[in-house]
């Protein structure tokens, strides 16, 4: 048996054959890394995500878990800090936005709706 392609199935057939396929591969299996530590007395926080087995996500590439890969950390640890960056940025209010004019629409097709 060979696979079919999408020239020779056409693009509707082509996805529902695509989700045929994915749905009976391998379950994709990552590894889940959450990271807690401690500078100045502030708390920050990192998740790293480093798959193991692609799976189904080989089949349908969109479904892929994006890879977030840590260095390896042992708990306790104490890690030197080589930089330290500060960014500031003003946020400037657009006042013909204002929320009486976003939110006028969506009230009214809302009072509509229950009339």
């Amino acid at each position: 048996m060979r696979s079919a392609t999408e020239d020779m199935v056409g693009n509707d057939a082509w996805r529902l054959y695509q989700h045929f396929i994915g749905s009976v591969s391998p379950d994709c299996k990552y590894r889940r890394t959450n990271v807690e530590f401690t500078v100045g007395g502030e708390v920050f926080r990192y998740v790293g995500q480093h798959v193991i087995t692609k799976g189904f996500t080989s089949i349908l590439p969109w479904l892929a878990v994006s890879e977030k890969n840590l260095p390896q950390f042992t708990k306790g640890e104490r890690i030197n800090i080589a930089k330290v960056e500060l960014y500031e940025m003003m946020v400037y209010y657009i006042d013909y936005w204002s929320n009486f004019y976003v939110l006028t629409p969506v009230i009214d097709a809302s009072i509509l709706k229950l009339a």
